[in-house]
Parts: C-alpha cells; sequence; structure tokens
C-alpha cells in the first residue's frame, strides 16, 4: 500500500463514516480526489439511486461496478495521487451543479486558507465548492498548519469542516 494509504488510516476511516452519514438516496455527490474521500466512497457505494461525479481514478474504478451512476471528469491524471486535473475538468465541472461535495486538500494554513500546490487543482476545488448546495472540507489534522504553493479559498468557504483536529482556542 502506498504510505498515504496507511498513514492516518483510522482518522481516515472515522471522517469517511461522519461524512457519509450525510449521504442520502437520490443524491448528487461530487467526491475529490484523495485517500479520505476514498474511504466515502467505500461507505457511499450501496445508497439507492446516487449519483457520484469524481476527479479521482482509484475512486472511479471503485464505482464503476458497484449501482452507483458515475461520471468521470476528463483531463490529465497526476501519476502520484490519480486525481484528475486541467482545463477539461475544469471545464465540465463549470456546468455540473452537485447536492453535496466532499473535498479534500494538502494543506491548511495558520490562517485557515486552504492550499495546494498547482493552479489546475485550486481552479477545480474552488468551482466545485461554489457549485455546490453543500461543501464539505474533510482533513485529518496533519493537513494543518502546513504551506502550499496555491490557495483554493478559507475554511469559511465551505458549508462544514470534518476533521480530526482538535482546536485549543490559540488558533488565530
Amino acid at each position: 500500500l502506498p504510505e498515504k494509504m496507511v498513514t492516518m488510516m483510522e482518522e481516515k476511516r472515522l471522517l469517511a463514516e461522519a461524512c457519509a452519514a450525510m449521504v442520502k438516496p437520490g443524491d448528487t455527490v461530487f467526491l475529490d480526489s484523495g485517500t479520505t474521500i476514498y474511504e466515502i466512497a467505500k461507505r457511499i457505494m450501496d445508497i439507492p439511486d446516487l449519483t457520484v461525479i469524481t476527479d479521482d481514478i482509484e475512486t472511479g474504478f471503485l464505482l464503476h461496478r458497484s449501482g452507483v451512476e458515475l461520471m468521470i471528469c476528463g483531463g490529465t491524471v497526476q501519476k502520484e495521487t490519480g486525481s484528475i486535473f486541467g482545463t477539461f475538468s475544469n471545464q465540465m465541472m463549470s456546468y455540473i451543479h452537485v447536492g453535496i461535495a466532499f473535498m479534500g486538500a494538502m494543506s491548511i494554513d495558520a490562517n485557515f486558507n486552504v492550499l495546494t500546490p498547482t493552479l489546475d487543482k485550486a481552479s477545480l476545488k474552488r468551482m466545485v465548492t461554489k457549485n455546490a448546495n453543500k461543501s464539505y472540507l474533510v482533513v485529518d489534522h496533519s493537513k494543518f498548519n502546513r504551506q502550499a504553493l496555491m490557495k483554493i479559498n478559507s475554511l469559511q468557504d465551505y458549508t462544514g469542516v470534518v476533521t480530526t483536529k482538535i482546536f485549543d482556542g490559540r488558533e488565530r
């Protein structure tokens, strides 16, 4: 297993269970790329009448044999992560409105800016978050107080944040 799949596995399972509980039959769901989001996919794949859009090749592969109505973003596949990004993904998602989106992030800085390494990923994540009735940032505690090059948005741009981080009141 890749290191990311093993790291924080129990936290990822807890986060996935909390998110899966928000998904109801008939929902249209966007699942972002990442190992925590993949855990959500495992838990929602048997929910009836579900439509899932994803930008993650592994999540797509998992769901393609389930009863889920599946759409996969087109574009360039980032080899290390299996996420799909680029102009085609952005164009596709500009037309799609989802009921609920579960978004991942590489890092969240001390000012609660949500960050990612590449411009293409930032614009796709920003667009999906805006085009969802409800959007949840799903991150384990290790994502906090880390830097990355591109700002996606801020924590307040989401309906909610599902995390294992315990805030002690000293955060800004």
